[in-house]
């Protein structure tokens, strides 16, 4: 469950936790539910896998290697995001459908979720 989905008095910081100058006091939490963005990222990719597989996918990875065959952009910023430091992208890139079809076998098996 995410913080937005939480009653507000659940996320507020109880009373006396920050002293008069705004700081605060020892032994008080300014994160009282311990929530470091992770609980919003899982969130997210419990939306994202649920949502493709009701529109008929295996999974959000199939997704995202549909749209980087369709589009080399996709394709592009995928290997940014899983790659940063191999992909150098200085202009059109182009692939035969073979070389495309081996990229997204390599995406598939990269961005596998369990």
């Amino acid at each position: 469950m995410s913080v937005a989905t939480l009653p507000r008095e659940m996320y507020q910081l109880p009373p006396g936790s920050r002293d008069a100058k705004g700081r605060f006091v020892k032994g008080s939490s300014g994160n009282p539910l311990h929530n470091n963005g992770q609980i919003f990222i899982r969130d997210l990719i419990l939306a994202l896998e649920s949502e493709s597989r009701r529109q008929g996918y295996k999974n959000f990875a199939d997704v995202v290697a549909k749209r980087a065959l369709q589009y080399e952009v996709v394709l592009v910023a995928v290997l940014k995001k899983v790659m940063p430091d191999l992909v150098q992208h200085s202009g059109e890139i182009t692939y035969t459908p073979e070389e495309k079809i081996e990229r997204i076998n390599r995406l598939r098996t990269l961005l596998a979720i369990n």
